[in-house]
């Protein structure tokens, strides 16, 4: 004995919520076909259309997860290369301030003295000075050229997306 019954599209979401209907002609089905154990089944039209919907989703969600491991790759791939641009300009930029040592040890101003105890001071002193300076030169050197290349990719990226 078939279960005779008539569900509109509202109904059949309460009780199908991941299932879309789409392109139903009657806001009502009759679904005078289903057995009475199967509460709300969809006749078999319905049941092709939504699998072939799911197929679609499948296919949308496959595609997009493609684009998005491929953009991830892209991204780290520009990651990549900036650090390496950034590392070898800092690394030319270190370079060339330890040939210039001379200039920031010639800044120096301290009185110097062969005693052990003022020797040990004016050494720490000189270190200190040196540190400072080149840490200070590279840093006037570096970070408008690490900003630049850094804003760089960020309107590479950003121009991706779009």
């Amino acid at each position: 004995m078939g279960l005779s019954c008539k569900l509109n599209w509202f109904s059949l979401l309460l009780i199908f919520p991941g299932i879309y209907l789409v392109g139903l002609v009657s806001p009502s089905v009759s679904l005078s076909s289903c057995p009475p154990e199967a509460v709300g089944c969809f006749p078999p039209c319905l049941r092709v259309h939504s699998m072939e919907e799911r197929e679609d989703q499948k296919d949308r969600l496959e595609f997009v997860r493609n684009q998005l491991n491929l953009l991830t790759d892209e991204v780290k791939k520009k990651i990549k290369d900036v650090t390496e641009e950034v590392a070898n300009k800092v690394s030319s930029a270190m370079t060339d301030e330890i040939c210039r040592l001379s200039v920031l040890v010639d800044e120096f101003s301290s009185d110097f003295h062969p005693s052990p105890q003022v020797l040990k001071l004016y050494k720490s002193e000189l270190s200190k000075h040196l540190e400072e300076g080149l840490g200070r030169n590279l840093a006037v050197r570096c970070s408008s050229e690490v900003n630049s290349s850094m804003h760089q990719s960020q309107q590479e990226i950003i121009g991706k997306e779009e």
